[in-house]
């Protein structure tokens, strides 16, 4: 069992270090949560 996690250890090591050579950045997912009152809501078009 171990050496199935060296290996897979291993494996993401060696392709982070290509994408990083290659410049390839992936980000990471994001939210945005914006709070309005009442009042904006009801200002708001549409």
């Amino acid at each position: 069992m171990a050496s199935t996690w060296a290996a897979r250890s291993a494996a993401a090591m060696a392709l982070k270090r290509g994408l990083d050579r290659a410049g390839v950045q992936i980000p990471f997912p994001q939210r945005v949560v914006r709070h309005v009152t009442a009042q904006e809501a009801q200002d708001a078009p549409g």
